[in-house]
């Protein structure tokens, strides 16, 4: 499935990345560890999108399209913030 760049940018930019231990923490759940060697937060983020674009046909942790789990995880961790109840 291929994402817009558009997506994916803005994706990664709402994913939880407020210090490196939340995005090594997603990095290593999702399997993309070693995409984010160096840098700073938003060099990190930059390697992300970068690594998304150039490899649409990844799959994650349950096997399904990697930018969907990430939408997926996203979503899920936003439900316990703001229930729809």
């Amino acid at each position: 499935m291929k994402f817009s760049r558009t997506t994916i940018i803005e994706l990664v930019n709402a994913l939880p990345f407020s210090t490196h231990a939340a995005m090594d923490e997603v990095a290593l759940r999702f399997g993309f560890e070693d995409s984010l060697r160096f840098g700073g937060l938003n060099g990190k983020k930059t390697a992300l999108m970068s690594h998304l674009i150039k490899n649409e046909e990844l799959t994650g942790p349950k096997g399904g399209n990697l930018v969907i789990e990430l939408i997926e995880y996203l979503l899920e961790r936003n439900r316990d913030i703001y229930p729809l109840d």
